[in-house]
C-alpha cells in the first residue's frame, strides 16, 4: 500500500511539474498559441517581427530526394520577443520551431 501511495504521489508531482513547465513556455500572439513545428512564416504572420533575430549555429542534415541523398546545411536561429515581464526565446532549425523558452525579468 505504501509503495502504491508513493508511486501515485511521484506521478502527480511529475505531472504537475510538466504542466507548470508547459504553462511557463506557452507563447500566444493574438488568438494563436505558438506550437513546436510552426514555421518562421507562421510565427512572423501571427506575432510580427521579433525584437531580435540571431543565427546561433548550423547543422548538417541528410535529405532524401527521390533516389538521391543530399547533405544540406540548416541554420539554427533564435528569435526573441519581449512580452509582459519576460522574454520568449524561440529556436528554429531551418525554418521550423524546435524549442520555446521563457525567461522572467526581475
Amino acid at each position: 500500500m505504501k509503495k502504491t501511495a508513493a508511486l501515485l504521489l511521484c506521478l502527480v508531482v511529475t505531472f504537475a511539474a510538466g504542466f507548470l513547465y508547459a504553462v511557463d513556455t506557452s507563447f500566444r500572439c493574438g488568438n494563436d498559441l505558438i506550437s513546436i513545428g510552426y514555421s518562421m512564416y507562421q510565427i512572423r504572420n501571427s506575432c510580427g517581427a521579433p525584437d531580435s533575430e540571431q543565427v546561433v549555429g548550423q547543422k548538417e542534415v541528410k535529405e532524401q530526394r527521390g533516389q538521391n541523398k543530399t547533405d544540406t546545411t540548416v541554420y539554427i536561429t533564435e528569435w526573441t520577443y519581449n512580452r509582459d515581464s519576460g522574454i520568449y526565446i524561440l529556436t528554429f532549425e531551418g525554418s521550423k520551431l524546435i524549442k520555446k523558452e521563457y525567461k522572467r525579468l526581475n
